[in-house]
Formats: C-alpha cells, sequence, structure tokens
C-alpha cells in the first residue's frame, strides 16, 4: 500500500493509495521504519520512499481484499480481524467484527456494494453477511439448516451481476443469488448438468459484455452460458501452447481492454483475450 503526501489525492484515495496531511513524513521517514494507522491497528513497515509516495507492506493484518465505493470509503476485508472502513477524507478507520458488528466470522475475504446500498461480506462459514444503509450491525442473508450447503465455504469471491450476485466458494461450489428475494442457484459437483465439475471455486469475475468466469482449483476456467444457464470449460490442453498452462487457478482479473487474467498455483499468470 501506497501513502502519500501529494494534495492531488487528498480527496480521492484509492484502493492502494492513501493520502495522508503530514507534508513532511518522507522526509522524516527512510527504509525498515514502523509507521502506526489507527492507534496501531494497522502497522506498516516502510519499503522505500519516492517524493511524496511512501510505498509500505501491511504487517500486523493479513488484508484479502480492498473495495471502494460510492462515496470514497475503503472497504478492507482481513483474515482474523473482521472488515475496516477507511474514510480517506476523515483519516478514520472504523472495525466492524463479529464482536461489534455481528459478523459471522472475523475471517473475511470480499465485498462488494450493490446498487441499494447494501455491503456484502463474504466471511469463512455459511451464509453472506449483510451491512443494510444507515445501519452498523451485519444480519445473515439466509437462516442456516440442517443437511444444506448454506453458501458455505472458507475462501469466498463475490461478483456483482445486475439483480444477481455471483458467489464463488472454496467448499460447496458457485452460487447465483437473486439479490430481489435472496433465493439461489447452486452449480456444484452434486448437480452435473450445471457444468462445474467440483465445489472448489476460487474466483468468479464478470467482463464488460456480461460474461461470468469462474475459476478453479484443478477443473480449469469455466464460462456461464445464459441461455442454457450452464458453465463451459476452458482448460489445459496437453502440447497446446494457446491453451490454459494448468488448471489449479486461484484468483481472476479483468482489465479495461477485457483481457482477462488468470493466476494460477503453479503455473504463474495466463491471460484470455
Amino acid at each position: 500500500i501506497i501513502l502519500t503526501t501529494d494534495e492531488n489525492y487528498s480527496l480521492k484515495g484509492s484502493k492502494t493509495k492513501i493520502y495522508v496531511n503530514y507534508s513532511n513524513l518522507p522526509n522524516i521517514l527512510q527504509k525498515g521504519d514502523t509507521i502506526l494507522l489507527d492507534d496501531g491497528l494497522i502497522r506498516l513497515t516502510v519499503l522505500n520512499i519516492s517524493n511524496q509516495n511512501i510505498n509500505c507492506q501491511i504487517q500486523n493484518t493479513e488484508i484479502s481484499s480492498f473495495q471502494e465505493d460510492a462515496n470514497g470509503s475503503i472497504w478492507i476485508t482481513t483474515i482474523g480481524k473482521g472488515v475496516l472502513q477507511y474514510d480517506p477524507f476523515n483519516e478514520r478507520t472504523v472495525v466492524y467484527n463479529s464482536s461489534n458488528a455481528g459478523l459471522s466470522s472475523d475471517i473475511t475475504f470480499s465485498t462488494v456494494m450493490d446498487h441499494e446500498g447494501i455491503l456484502w461480506v463474504a466471511a469463512a462459514g455459511g451464509g453472506i453477511n449483510m451491512l443494510l444503509p444507515q445501519t452498523s450491525n451485519f444480519v445473515l442473508s439466509h437462516e442456516m439448516l440442517p443437511n444444506s450447503a448454506n453458501l458455505a465455504g472458507y475462501r469466498k469471491k463475490m461478483c456483482l451481476d445486475g439483480e444477481y450476485l455471483w458467489l464463488a466458494t472454496q467448499g460447496t461450489g458457485l452460487y447465483k443469488v437473486n439479490l430481489s428475494d435472496l433465493s439461489y442457484e447452486r452449480f456444484s459437483i452434486d448437480d452435473v448438468a450445471s457444468g462445474i465439475p467440483t465445489n472448489v471455486v476460487m474466483d468468479v469475475i464478470k467482463d464488460k459484455a456480461g460474461n461470468i468466469y469462474a475459476a478453479t482449483d484443478g477443473d480449469g476456467l469455466f464460462v456461464y452460458d445464459p441461455i442454457k444457464n450452464s458453465f463451459k470449460p476452458v482448460r489445459n490442453k496437453n502440447k497446446d501452447q494457446t491453451s490454459l498452462n494448468t488448471d489449479a487457478l486461484y484468483c481472476l482479473l479483468m482489465d479495461d481492454t477485457d483481457n482477462l487474467w488468470i493466476g494460477s498455483f503453479n503455473g504463474g499468470v495466463n491471460i484470455l483475450k
């Protein structure tokens, strides 16, 4: 993460760059120094300094994702500390966790804010956590039922798709949740017709054309066909240098030109154009 004293960022911090109003900060720091934010809640180590930018590494909390909302707040999910909301305008951090805000787990992986202003948080365990506008306590999206998959999993990732929310889980497959009534469809190894032969779905993302891509650990990439309501596989093919070089996939990123960047466990980075 980068701390900057550049006033051009005073009203428009980003997921990776945060404005600080102490203009002399780059001059008094050196590589290896420790910076404490919000009374030590977040501890940073200085990696290098370039003009007004201080490149740092977060030390005391494992960060799993960042998201900027329409108001400019940065939502940070952590492994073990719940969710942090950083307000770059007031330089204030609010902590939401299982003790003070009703989160189902402090092990959190991703956030999405929908068109109604509801913040969705994917945490380890069942269901999805919801923070309604003008409230400070989370509620769980679904009742936890016996003998049900319950949108459960350890690592979870989400993707907003109009009136739907896609949830990838490391444990019970992929879900398509209807935001209007919270009903959902499940795509998993338990339903062969769904086209996804695994319950270990590591990430899900949408491109500009509305296509949905799901990354799995061991079964490759899957592309959603809305007409058939099923997924088609994109897999590694032996001796085909234009195919995925591994089926063990970890994360997805869509760039501004609609190239899909695919991070893997053991094959580096693939790009689908």
